[in-house]
């Protein structure tokens, strides 16, 4: 869908691997809008004042850890598509 725009956010704390998936996802026919956040906590905000069509998980963050991570970004958007792990 060339002119297409995602809206995704990225809850990394590594900034280098952050800068890695906006590295990843330019330059493609989809533009993707990224909204990079480091821990739980701001991503949970960030869900609560925007929606996005996809978040990039990390599942080891600073304020939270494995599923408890996923259930709450989950809850707080339960349709949103997630990719967990590490980047």
């Amino acid at each position: 869908m060339p002119g297409s725009v995602l809206r995704v956010l990225v809850v990394e704390d590594s900034r280098a691997e952050s800068e890695l998936v906006r590295h990843a996802l330019t330059g493609h026919a989809v533009r993707f809008d990224l909204e990079l956040v480091a821990g739980l906590g701001q991503a949970l905000s960030a869900l609560g004042r925007s929606r996005f069509d996809a978040v990039l998980l990390d599942l080891g963050l600073p304020d939270s850890e494995g599923l408890d991570t996923l259930s709450a970004v989950r809850a707080a958007q339960p349709d949103v598509k997630e990719v967990a792990g590490k980047v």
